[in-house]
């Protein structure tokens, strides 16, 4: 039997990205499932917010999967993927800021027992780490595909952040309205950087793809195997 991580090895970096996509789409998607689940059942609105962000994350992968395979490495067609990403991030966000901005003024969350709560905070703090984790051991090849993908995980690390905030704070006796306002402002800040975030890639992505209107031009990846 081949050994696994010698295969991984050989891959060129492209073959690495797409496989690295790929795992990482399926677990958002996933993860979503699992999120919006638990925050049925423990009546956390929150954690299912989180769960739709995570579906959203998910399919702003499955964009940057698409473009790896069928951007031909041109970069005027990434940076139309890469804009297609942003616009994602950037809708999704807006979603997540109103709802957090419409909890603070005059949401309700229904009090849960301290076992749901360490739960639901369990899995946030789980998802930050393999956000930031992603993000720190993301690829460095300066394309815009790769660039996007990072910027995408790390507005997930922001939304879990969130949902973290919001389980501890129960836990430490927050209630009422002041439970309302700090976590659903706190919420609302982190969708407002990465809807900023989302928004950036848009702008950077339509300028791209105007400047090179009309330009056969292709980035050099090493060792590509198409």
């Amino acid at each position: 039997m081949a050994n696994p991580v010698k295969f991984y090895r050989r891959m060129s970096l492209y073959e690495r990205a797409k496989l690295t996509s790929a795992f990482g789409m399926i677990f958002n998607f996933i993860n979503a499932i699992f999120k919006i689940a638990v925050g049925l059942f423990t009546f956390v609105a929150a954690l299912c917010i989180s769960g739709l962000y995570s579906f959203f994350t998910g399919l702003a992968k499955r964009v940057y999967f698409r473009g790896m395979r069928k951007s031909g490495i041109n970069e005027r067609k990434e940076s139309g993927y890469y804009f297609a990403m942003g616009l994602i991030l950037t809708v999704s966000s807006v979603f997540y800021i109103v709802y957090m901005l419409r909890y603070a003024f005059g949401g309700s969350e229904k009090a849960v027992g301290f076992t749901a709560f360490v739960f639901v905070a369990g899995i946030a703090v789980a998802d930050f780490i393999f956000a930031v984790g992603g993000l720190m051991k993301a690829r460095r090849e300066r394309d815009l595909l790769s660039e996007g993908l990072k910027l995408v995980n790390l507005s997930t690390s922001f939304a879990a952040l969130a949902t973290a905030v919001t389980a501890i704070s129960a836990l430490a006796g927050m209630r009422g309205e002041t439970y309302a306002v700090f976590n659903g402002g706190f919420g609302a800040a982190m969708g407002l950087v990465s809807a900023v975030i989302g928004f950036y890639m848009c702008v950077k992505g339509a300028s791209y793809y105007l400047r090179l209107r009309g330009k056969e031009r292709v980035r050099i990846i090493e060792n590509v195997k198409m």
